[in-house]
């Protein structure tokens, strides 16, 4: 029932922002790329190591950066793990794709319980790391159906 009214709640919240939104995307070329990722959950799916998979989620280029020491130690202590880093903006995305090599990199789904389940089933996470305090209700309450942790880092309240 929550999840149905937080979901309504997002599409009047995007069509009364359609406008601004579709003015940006035409007039600034904003918010062109990962579409499908965003709205529908349909991220590519990682390949190659069959060992746990963590997926950090970094907002933007601030997140992503501060993930670069985290994910030299981890994998150097874990070389087996496979790091999955999701970003909200496009700068991210092209500054995580450009920085971190070892981290299969991904857009972060719209909060929709369709978006957030579809990309939780195609990456198939066994770890949740949230960077920074970018906490979405659909989203930990399917990371929790599947009962797949969340853990939060450098988060202030």
């Amino acid at each position: 029932m929550f999840g149905w009214i937080l979901n309504a709640a997002y599409v009047v919240f995007l069509l009364i922002c359609s406008p601004v939104l579709l003015w940006r995307w035409y007039a600034l070329g904003k918010y062109h790329s990962g579409w499908n990722q965003k709205l529908w959950g349909e991220c590519p799916v990682p390949s190659g190591a069959t060992g746990p998979r963590v997926w950090f989620h970094a907002v933007s280029v601030g997140e992503v950066l501060q993930l670069q020491q985290v994910l030299a130690q981890l994998t150097q202590v874990r070389p087996d793990v496979q790091c999955i880093v999701s970003t909200t903006t496009q700068t991210g995305y092209e500054v995580a794709r450009d920085k971190l090599k070892i981290a299969h990199v991904v857009y972060f789904p719209l909060d929709f319980t369709w978006a957030v389940r579809n990309s939780i089933r195609r990456l198939k996470p066994d770890l949740i790391v949230l960077v920074e305090l970018e906490i979405w209700p659909n989203f930990l309450r399917s990371a929790f159906q599947k009962q797949i942790p969340v853990c939060l880092i450098n988060g202030r309240l």
